[in-house]
């Protein structure tokens, strides 16, 4: 995958140059590919290149930039550099916030990746507050049986056992 990767950022590079949204989108799709295989400080470099890209070619409050910046929050997160990743997340949130609808999936995700960060934080009331909205966001645009419904029902149950309280999760965890 890897060299056809870069062949599609050499295309993209010659035929749009270096400063277009299609090129930073390869350069994304990279970062995701080194995401993957767990190269968090390659992929968080390629996702820094195309956010920069992204914000000066599309602009500051972009979706693209909201999504990137998420992207580039999970990889500095999977490094477990939660300080610096929580702002990333929060700039994402307040994008989406801003541009979506109040019920976005992409609203609910950018608050489960919050939640998520500060309880590596143990932030635990923090992080409670935005797994319970992400949850309930995820069930009203979802409904009860969705794969991203379990997930927000398993980060829940992850929090409340991090904290001892099994009574709170193990009923998420046998909803999920």
């Amino acid at each position: 995958a890897d060299p056809l990767n870069k062949r599609a950022l050499e295309i993209r590079k010659k035929a749009l140059g270096e400063n277009h949204p299609k090129y930073a989108e390869s350069i994304n799709v990279r970062g995701l590919m080194y995401f993957g295989q767990g190269y968090y400080d390659k992929a968080e470099a390629s996702f820094t290149r195309s956010l920069k890209i992204n914000e000066q070619s599309l602009g500051a409050e972009h979706p693209t930039v909201a999504s990137n910046l998420s992207v580039l929050a999970a990889s500095i997160s999977g490094q477990k550099h939660y300080d610096r990743a929580e702002p990333l997340f929060q700039r994402a949130l307040g994008i989406f916030e801003k541009i979506m609808p109040s019920n976005h999936p992409h609203i609910a995700n950018a608050l489960n990746n919050l939640g998520t960060v500060y309880v590596s934080q143990s932030q635990y009331n923090k992080a409670e507050t935005f797994l319970e909205r992400a949850l309930q966001m995820k069930r009203s645009a979802f409904g009860t049986q969705h794969p991203q419904v379990a997930l927000g029902l398993n980060n829940l149950a992850q929090l409340y056992s991090g904290q001892g309280h099994l009574d709170k999760a193990e009923p998420l965890r046998e909803e999920a």
